[in-house]
């Protein structure tokens, strides 16, 4: 008889719980929202001569474009498709690169 009791309030408890895990509120999944950031590769450019101007190095890529700077002051623009380089700062001082952007093309004069 109290093998039968026990096994009333074992089946009891696995009904509770299983009620409780259905009531239980569902966790939300987080929701992810996208956004686009347009590149300007002028500003990318300033930033990096800047970095190189204060003897930070660091490495950029964008696309097929790759800037770089080093500690004793030099910042570079490599194009990886084209096999370009053009010195965007040597030795701490700014060079002058001039850049066609348009909506539809890009270009390093």
């Amino acid at each position: 008889m109290a093998s039968s009791k026990k096994k009333q309030e074992e089946a009891r408890l696995r009904r509770r719980q299983t009620r409780m895990a259905r009531e239980r509120p569902q966790e939300r999944s987080s929701t992810v929202s996208k956004s686009f950031v347009e590149i300007d590769i002028q500003r990318e450019i300033e930033h990096i001569a800047q970095l190189a101007q204060s003897g930070e190095s660091r490495l950029v890529t964008l696309g097929d474009f790759v800037l770089f700077s080093t500690r004793p002051g030099d910042a570079w623009l490599l194009d990886r498709e084209d096999n370009y380089a053009a010195c965007v700062c040597w030795d701490g001082a700014s060079q002058p690169v001039r850049i066609i952007d348009t909506p539809k093309s890009f270009g390093i004069e």
